[in-house]
């Protein structure tokens, strides 16, 4: 669905595509509020922020001229929670959101996990960076898979099943594969990318 635009919200996007069309990147907030004849860049910094909230614009907010021209409904903003939280709904309190529609695309239900210490160090996944997980448990034999044995210690491998047992080929390669009785295993999801922020 569409989000409505007030008229000035049309006037600030409308400056924003025609500035982009003419120059190749995007206007300063002044820029903006000189080209619509306002007075108050504060004024403009409101619009933005509508127009983000509505799905029209992206912004990075520590840099200049960083707006994104966006369709509605195209971005993909993820839920920031830790492996830990995934395994009870109660703890899942969202530490923020990251914006994955370059990534993601439109897997419905994805997050992205932040590792917490270095225990994929070997694998080159280091503390702070994320997973991004599409939650579900019909993994196929060899897919990465993100899971918590006995409820509370993370997992991240390669999944076999045999029979009762699962087999988990960790991606570091200095640690062994573990072994388990399924109902020990809880399978949060499939890992489909790794994101690290610098």
């Amino acid at each position: 669905m569409v989000a409505y635009l007030t008229k000035r919200e049309k006037e600030v996007l409308d400056y924003i595509k025609d500035f982009y069309t003419h120059h190749g990147f995007a206007p300063s907030l002044d820029e903006i509020r000189i080209g619509l004849g306002l007075s108050s860049v504060s004024t403009i910094h409101e619009h933005i922020a509508k127009l983000t909230n509505k799905g029209y614009l992206a912004r990075h907010p520590n840099k200049a001229r960083s707006f994104q021209l966006r369709q509605p409904g195209e971005s993909l903003e993820l839920p920031i929670t830790t492996l830990q939280a995934l395994s009870d709904p109660l703890k899942q309190i969202p530490l923020g959101k990251l914006d994955m529609s370059s990534i993601a695309g439109t897997d419905s239900g994805a997050v992205a996990a932040q590792v917490q210490g270095n225990y994929l160090i070997q694998a080159g996944i280091n503390d702070g960076d994320y997973l991004i997980v599409v939650p579900g448990n019909g993994l196929m034999d060899g897919d990465l898979m993100a899971g918590l044995v006995d409820g509370f210690k993370p997992v991240v491998g390669r999944l076999y099943h045999f029979g009762t047992k699962a087999i988990v080929k960790p991606i570091a390669s200095d640690r062994d594969s573990l072994v388990v009785d399924n109902d020990h295993l809880v399978v949060i999801g499939r890992v489909k990318a790794v994101i690290r922020q610098f």
